[in-house]
């Protein structure tokens, strides 16, 4: 990347982190809610679906409007909402005011996304766009890491309330940078940001897909959301009723922000050696995760955290390329934060549904039923992929 945008993508970054550091902070402190608030998991699940619903719609609307706002009132708005209800969950009460509370954060969450990828594609060439992906991508396994295997440890026999007050304060300092305008501005760019009216709409980006030939891309990234998202939500819960010890627990966490740090990198490796051809990643990541999905039924305990790593890994290289280097390819349409808000609300879906469904399956069926709902939405996506790829060389030869 060039210099602004080396200096760009840390700003993104560490805003993305804080941001991060919001919202899977909710998943460390399920069994810590559980036994404080006396709610059981299916109906904190409820929450947690609540709150990938509400993110899903937000990434749709905010990704249409992240083409045509000028983003820094975008992302204080966004800094501070989703600190307002880290806070309200930590004095919350009752199931309704938690659910209430984490929905709203879903779409405070929703901002952050699109707008940082748009910003990042007009600061970045062909070139740096695969370094920038994966510098994106890398926050969201540190937010793991530090809120799972840092925060939580710290936390861990103390007040519940620690959880969502920490990461709440700890987005303050990105709110002091993002309040100087003048620093954040891309200077001299052939695409300024507009603060006009929306001149774009759902036609528009659906003309693109139906252009590229990827008009299914939607359906596929819902099975994607809903295995990658339902990985990282419940894993915390599933290794915390295997484990003998909480130093076993955040040890074993531990790996998983390592394996998708591996998927991020692998995906930037991948599209520099196959020359920017982002669809061959994806397709090698998805068929991988069929096989690596039946390898659950396989081990007992906090061995299961094995295949489970190499999932999320798996997940995590397809997820670079598809919500962040493949819509920074169309700036010149002018619609990167769109595709990205469509892109991702898809994926939400998905996480939605397995963040819903899966609270169930935990009780009835432990980790297995799970692995059958795996694989069977990663069954469904190679499907849909091998439609696209088939209907690309159909259109080749014509």
């Amino acid at each position: 990347m060039k210099k602004a945008g080396v200096r760009w993508g840390l700003i993104c970054f560490l805003t993305y982190l804080s941001a991060y550091l919001c919202r899977v902070n909710f998943s460390a402190a399920l069994s810590g809610l559980s036994v404080a608030r006396g709610l059981d998991y299916e109906l904190l699940g409820t929450a947690g679906a609540a709150f990938f619903a509400v993110y899903a719609v937000g990434q749709l609307i905010n990704g249409f409007l992240g083409d045509h706002l000028h983003p820094v009132r975008f992302v204080l708005l966004a800094l501070l909402g989703t600190a307002l209800c880290n806070i309200g969950v930590a004095f919350a009460r009752s199931f309704f005011a938690i659910f209430l509370l984490w929905a709203s954060n879903g779409y405070f969450q929703s901002i952050f996304w699109s707008i940082l990828i748009r910003l990042l594609s007009m600061v970045t060439d062909e070139k740096g766009r695969s370094g920038a992906s994966a510098l994106m991508s890398c926050a969201m396994p540190s937010g793991y890491l530090i809120s799972w295997c840092v925060l939580a440890p710290c936390f861990e026999g103390r007040n519940v309330l620690l959880y969502f007050l920490v990461p709440a304060f700890a987005a303050l300092p990105m709110m002091l940078l993002w309040v100087n305008k003048s620093a954040l501005l891309p200077k001299g760019h052939t695409h300024p940001l507009r603060s006009g009216s929306l001149s774009y709409d759902f036609l528009h980006t659906l003309g693109i897909l139906r252009r590229e030939g990827i008009l299914l891309l939607p359906a596929t990234l819902i099975c994607h959301g809903l295995i990658k998202e339902g990985v990282a939500f419940w894993i915390p819960t599933v290794i915390r009723g295997a484990a003998d010890s909480s130093r076993v627990v955040f040890a074993a966490l531990a790996l998983l922000p390592l394996a998708n740090y591996a998927g991020t990198f692998a995906a930037k490796w991948l599209l520099n050696r196959w020359e920017n051809t982002p669809f061959r990643v994806i397709r090698a990541s998805v068929f991988l995760t069929v096989p690596a999905c039946f390898l659950c039924f396989i081990p007992k305990g906090v061995l299961i955290l094995l295949p489970m790593c190499l999932i999320s890994c798996l997940g995590c290289c397809a997820n670079t390329v598809l919500v962040s280097y493949l819509p920074m390819r169309y700036g010149g349409d002018d619609a990167v934060s769109s595709l990205v808000g469509l892109f991702d609300f898809c994926s939400y879906v998905g996480a939605a549904l397995s963040t819903y469904v899966l609270g169930g399956m935990i009780s009835d069926r432990g980790v297995h039923g799970m692995a059958m709902l795996w694989i069977a939405a990663a069954v469904c996506e190679c499907l849909l992929l091998v439609a696209m790829a088939l209907k690309e060389k159909k259109r080749a030869l014509s």
